[in-house]
């Protein structure tokens, strides 16, 4: 019986509590929700905790999941949707070998790196720039990832529930930040990319005129209260504050507006103000009494 392949990542990110550790990845980390949740319980009868249905011996690309992480965990948690993106892999198959179907072996796949293209595919979806990524509950926005495929296991014939399953398992670094993603700038955003791109420049260096051992450097540790969710748009909290209540101010002595504007209070009326309108008019008849007169 052909073993199933699933895909299982552990991350460690640069928030303190999370920094030191490789949790491993649950669809609820990108959608804590109800639904989702309720949907997790559902697959656990046939798909082994925290890990998602992959494909090893025949290309991904980012049109199979329509650019968006929601579909990369539709279509790799449930069952009969994973089982359609193994029949349209299978009829792309025939139709570049003239309708006879060539299957290609997890060698072959490991020599034109196949598997690490199609990890590639899903870890720029589910860990884009911009997305979030709950901790906890508490949402964080993701900066970039780094994933080191110098630390990869493979894990065969794993038994679960009577199916045999393979399991590529991996490990990937997420760099948070715990501002909303329109909060941070185009600069910070290019600044981690940069860095991201500095170690994977080390760690390819190394691998080609080192021992291969070279261990991806973190971005600083952060501390982060990972209970209540902040960027959440809710009044009170960290990134949406209450307004504070600005008591109406009264307008300068002797102003008098021109415009009767909403909650604007009357200007005060002086004596002195009289007294000058006063000597105006009187001036203003003096000399209106002269031409008649």
């Amino acid at each position: 019986m052909t073993s199933i392949r699933l895909l299982k990542i552990n991350y460690k990110t640069n928030i303190k509590g999370y920094k030191d550790t490789y949790p491993v990845y649950s669809p609820l980390n990108t959608d804590p929700s109800p639904t989702m949740q309720n949907r997790v319980r559902q697959v656990s009868s046939y798909l082994p905790d925290n890990t998602l249905f992959f494909i090893d011996t025949a290309e991904l690309t980012p049109k199979d999941f329509n650019n968006s992480s929601e579909m990369v965990l539709n279509k790799l948690m449930d069952d009969d949707l994973f089982e359609s993106l193994l029949k349209k892999k299978f009829d792309e198959n025939k139709k570049k070998h003239f309708g006879k179907f060539i299957p290609t072996s997890v060698q072959d796949a490991e020599d034109l790196q196949i598997i690490h293209h199609n990890i590639i595919v899903i870890l720029n979806l589910l860990f884009q720039q911009r997305q979030v990524f709950y901790l906890n509950n508490r949402p964080f926005t993701i900066k970039n990832y780094i994933w080191n495929p110098m630390v990869y296991n493979t894990q065969n014939n794993i038994q679960f529930n009577g199916v045999p399953f393979n399991i590529h398992e991996i490990f990937v670094v997420l760099t948070l930040d715990e501002r909303r993603p329109d909060q941070i700038s185009d600069v910070e955003y290019k600044k981690s990319d940069c860095f991201n791109k500095k170690e994977v420049i080390k760690q390819n260096f190394n691998r080609v005129f080192g021992d291969g051992n070279y261990t991806v450097k973190t971005p600083k540790a952060v501390s982060a209260i990972t209970r209540a969710p902040s960027m959440l748009p809710n009044p009170g909290s960290v990134n949406n504050p209450v307004p504070p209540t600005v008591p109406l101010r009264r307008s300068p002595i002797g102003y008098v507006p021109i415009y009767n504007m909403p909650g604007q209070i009357p200007a005060v009326q002086t004596a002195g103000s009289r007294t000058r309108r006063h000597r105006k008019g009187a001036k203003r008849n003096r000399t209106i009494n002269r031409y008649r007169g």
